[in-house]
């Protein structure tokens, strides 16, 4: 893991130097839309590449997305969480209903491993099979309602909401022309 490219790409990037602007400092709010932007589009590009029917690791895709969104939404809320409540609930509805599949899928997919893998008197395969069936009923109903809570989720246009809860948000006081700067320490007076 630790010899891999993606790795490798990731230690680059975090030990290059941090880009000092003469605008000083910038208060979160008026960078969050910008980084949540590509996290939401990648949720929406995963949903995009899905088949008509799409598969396991379709769904599974997706479900990634919507948690890293998800988390990050999470620490934005105090910006507006009026209207971002709204997406963070359809992320978490969305992420908990696609996360149960992938779940029941990787239950079916053990369940036939056990089976196959050993010799098993027939009332126990029997009995693994009537498990396996009751998990798949469960994968299904799980799959059409993670589709249908896709569907509710870009219907709501979270892509819209977003832009328009997370602007770029001057702190108070500052104009966008303005440095923010940190102000400096107070000095101590030395005692006699």
């Amino acid at each position: 893991s630790l010899a891999s490219r993606r790795y490798k790409a990731l230690v680059a990037r975090l030990s290059a130097p941090i880009a000092i602007t003469t605008q000083g400092d910038a208060a979160f709010g008026s960078v969050a839309g910008e980084l949540f932007a590509p996290m939401l589009k990648s949720v929406m590009r995963a949903a995009e590449k899905m088949h008509e029917d799409p598969t396991a690791e379709d769904l599974h895709r997706l479900r990634k997305r919507a948690k890293g969104s998800r988390y990050a939404l999470e620490t934005m809320l105090a910006i507006d969480e009026k209207h971002l409540g709204g997406v963070l609930k359809g992320l978490q509805d969305l992420q908990d209903l696609v996360g149960g599949y992938h779940d029941a899928v990787v239950a079916v997919g053990w369940i036939k491993e056990f089976v196959t893998s050993r010799e098993l008197p027939s009332n126990l395969a029997f009995a693994c099979g009537e498990l396996a069936q009751a998990i798949q009923r469960s994968e299904r109903k799980l799959k059409r309602r993670g589709l249908k809570q896709w569907h509710r989720f870009v219907k709501t246009d979270p892509d819209r909401i977003v832009k328009k809860a997370l602007p770029k948000v001057q702190p108070k006081g500052v104009s966008s022309d303005d440095a923010v700067h940190h102000a400096p320490r107070p000095r101590r007076r030395a005692r006699a």
